[in-house]
């Protein structure tokens, strides 16, 4: 069944109605180390006020894949009480926050509508904001994977995520683990087991683990997965998708990003 898709649909559905943003979690576990400065320049914070004049709060993490366009998970603002929000990007240069508003975004579904390609799957919790204005020319976007999945199989790969603990103006961190892609079968076996019932893995997501653990948590989302620099997954969440689970053998689930580079290159090419 197509049960994974479910467990990513509850988990967006959590993280929108229940969950206390001001309390979250970021990236958990064994050995999860901090980022140096500019170590993952690519990496941004999205933040959203819900008045104009209230601050803004970091809800989740994205990735710039241009000077002016942000890779991020569509469930962080699918909820109508952000339709008419503050919305900004914030990014890390020698310590300081650097601002950016927001001018637009586009979903994949939108783009498949607009360009009448057929979707695989209903699903797809990515999405793309352009930026009002570029960030600085010496931050490097991430570099887009052309990379099919089996060939990620087995290869020790970098998660990473914008830590929100103490966020204050002076502290701001970038935290990172190392994980292991799984095979298909493997994840599926994982899933299956911890849920009680078979589940088939879609083609558009990649698997993750490691002993002992590092699991994603709620703000991770939209997040970088890497293998050696290159962006090859979309944080989405972790199987059992309720934060709240703990099981030995919980897994990490991720958008494929060589199953979406057509929309992110048409999008940074195309939509300038």
């Amino acid at each position: 069944m197509y049960l994974v898709i479910f467990c990513l649909f509850l988990h967006s559905l959590i993280f929108c109605d229940q969950f206390d943003f001001s309390n979250a979690k970021a990236l958990h576990g064994y050995n999860i180390q901090h980022a140096s400065v500019n170590e993952f320049p690519f990496i941004v914070s999205i933040q959203i006020s819900l008045q104009k004049e209230s601050a803004p709060f970091h809800i989740c993490t994205g990735v710039l894949v241009s000077r002016i366009h942000v890779v991020f998970a569509e469930h962080c603002l699918e909820e109508q009480q952000y339709k008419y929000s503050v919305l900004v990007v914030k990014s890390i240069k020698s310590q300081k926050r650097l601002s950016h508003a927001t001018c637009w975004m586009i979903t994949y579904n939108q783009w498949c509508k607009q360009k009448s390609i057929t979707m695989q799957y209903q699903t797809n919790d990515i999405a793309i904001f352009k930026l009002a204005q570029a960030v600085d020319n010496h931050v490097n976007p991430a570099l887009i994977s052309n990379i099919p999945n089996n060939f990620l199989y087995g290869l020790n790969v970098t998660i990473a995520s914008w830590d929100k603990t103490n966020y204050n103006e002076d502290s701001i961190t970038i935290n990172y683990g190392y994980v292991t892609v799984l095979t298909d079968s493997e994840c599926e076996n994982q899933c299956s087991e911890i849920l009680g019932e078979k589940v088939t893995l879609p083609t558009i997501m990649l698997c993750t683990a490691v002993k002992p653990y590092v699991l994603l948590n709620i703000e991770d989302s939209g997040g970088p997965l890497l293998y050696n620099g290159v962006f090859i997954g979309l944080n989405a969440g972790s199987c059992p998708c309720e934060d709240a689970v703990y099981h030995p053998r919980k897994l990490n689930i991720h958008f494929s990003i060589n199953y979406y580079k057509n929309f992110i290159i048409d999008i940074k090419e195309n939509c300038i």
